[in-house]
């Protein structure tokens, strides 16, 4: 029973780093453009679609990630052009709708180009690695190590950078930020491209580890959408712990033995939605917020 839940949380870690990355992508867009760009979907589209085009083009992964990463460039280009006028005029909803609508327009014209069946980017069966009784596939060790080292980094650019230090004066006095001189249009455009470029790249992870369709970034932007919320959308260690509760504890409540009841995987989403309005209405400021005096 032990062996079995360490598998199962350890193929939920997987899936939480992946979540953890991509609520970083909406901390770092909102602090330079106080928008929710839910644009990032449509990134995690043309990564996973574009590595797929790739390698039907060029024969190796190399040429598999060039072409997602100029699928990526040409969208982000596109993204920020539609968001900056609402960005520049505080029309923060707008903003939110204009990166729905995104994400939908790329997701029917991959449906009408590919179809809605499942493709796959890797072929053959997956080669494994065993530890003792646990099992894991080689692409899900690959996400694991990358995911936790991006994860790492990002906090550390966040936290520990003179970076990360003008990504936060940005978004708290941006007045004050452009008098000392930060340029807040090249923040945007950086920061909007390493958001849409790290999201490209939880697509092609993902669609390592199963097969990609057109709808298949539902799930993962969700959950990524939901633990920015959860955070509280300022600080990336409450986002980052955010992330984690709401992978791993629904992926426990599922899997643990619960007598004659049988708890399936579809109500694994009900029960993210659930854990995530539980936590807003106990901290609904982020998770590692203080409650202050105000006067």
């Amino acid at each position: 029973m032990a062996s079995y839940f360490l598998q199962i949380g350890l193929n939920s870690l997987i899936e939480a780093m992946q979540v953890c990355l991509l609520a970083a992508c909406f901390l770092l867009i909102h602090n330079v453009s106080r928008v929710l760009n839910l644009g990032l979907a449509a990134a995690f589209l043309v990564g996973g679609y574009g590595y797929y085009a790739g390698l039907q083009i060029f024969d190796g992964a190399l040429g598999a990630f060039f072409t997602a990463f100029l699928g990526l460039l040409l969208l982000t280009v596109i993204n920020l052009s539609l968001l900056r006028p609402f960005i520049a005029k505080g029309l923060d909803l707008m903003g939110l709708l204009v990166g729905v609508g995104l994400w939908f327009i790329v997701q029917e014209l991959y449906s009408m180009i590919y179809g809605a069946q499942g493709h796959s980017l890797v072929e053959g069966v997956l080669p494994t690695v065993h530890v003792g009784e646990l099992v894991l596939p080689v692409t899900a060790v690959r996400t694991l190590v990358v995911t936790f080292v991006l994860a790492i980094l990002s906090a550390l650019v966040f936290l520990k950078t003179p970076l990360g230090r003008s990504l936060r004066a940005l978004k708290q006095h941006s007045g004050v930020s452009a008098q000392l001189g930060v340029s807040e249009r090249r923040l945007q455009a950086g920061a909007f491209f390493v958001a849409l470029l790290v999201a490209g790249l939880m697509g092609i992870f993902t669609g390592m580890n199963e097969a990609i369709t057109p709808t298949y970034a539902h799930s993962m932007i969700v959950s990524g959408f939901l633990a920015f919320l959860v955070g509280g959308g300022k600080d990336i260690r409450g986002v980052v712990l955010a992330a984690l509760l709401l992978v791993l504890v629904p992926s426990f409540i599922v899997a643990a033995p619960w007598g004659d009841l049988n708890i399936s995987q579809t109500w694994r989403e009900v029960l993210v939605f659930i854990l995530a309005a539980g936590l807003l209405l106990l901290k609904p400021q982020g998770l590692l917020t203080v409650r202050t005096r105000t006067s």
